[in-house]
C-alpha cells in the first residue's frame, strides 16, 4: 500500500519518534516516505500530533552529544510548527491510550 492510499481520509496522524528523527536527520532509507507525510502536514492536508514522550525521545541524542542545533530543530518542529499539535498527556489520557490499544489490537 502506498502512503497516499494509507492516508486517504486521514486528517490527524500521531507522529512517533522514529519518523520524526528520520525527517529531521534526512535519513536516506526513509526520507522519501517521511517527506511525503511532512509535505501533507506542511500543506495543511494533515495535522500531525505529538506529545512529550516523542519530544523527550527525539532530544536524547542531541542532548547526549551536545548538539544544540539538533535540540533546537526538534523543539521547533514538534512545538512550534503550524500543523503539528503538541498534546500534553496525563494519567487519564494514558489509560485511554492503553485501552484503545487493547481494543484495536
Amino acid at each position: 500500500m502506498r502512503i497516499d492510499e494509507a492516508l486517504s481520509g486521514v486528517s490527524r496522524l500521531f507522529l512517533d519518534t522514529s519518523p520524526v528523527v528520520y525527517f529531521v536527520e534526512e535519513n536516506p532509507d526513509f526520507w522519501p516516505l517521511v517527506r511525503m507525510i511532512f509535505d501533507r502536514i506542511e500543506n495543511a492536508g494533515l495535522v500531525g500530533v505529538v506529545g512529550p514522550i516523542t519530544l523527550a525521545e527525539c532530544l536524547v541524542v542531541p542532548y547526549r552529544t551536545g548538539d544544540v542545533k539538533g535540540q533546537r530543530e526538534f523543539r521547533e518542529l514538534l512545538t512550534n510548527t503550524e500543523n503539528i499539535q503538541f498534546v500534553e498527556i496525563g494519567q487519564s489520557m494514558g489509560q485511554l491510550a492503553g485501552e484503545h490499544d487493547l481494543i484495536s489490537n
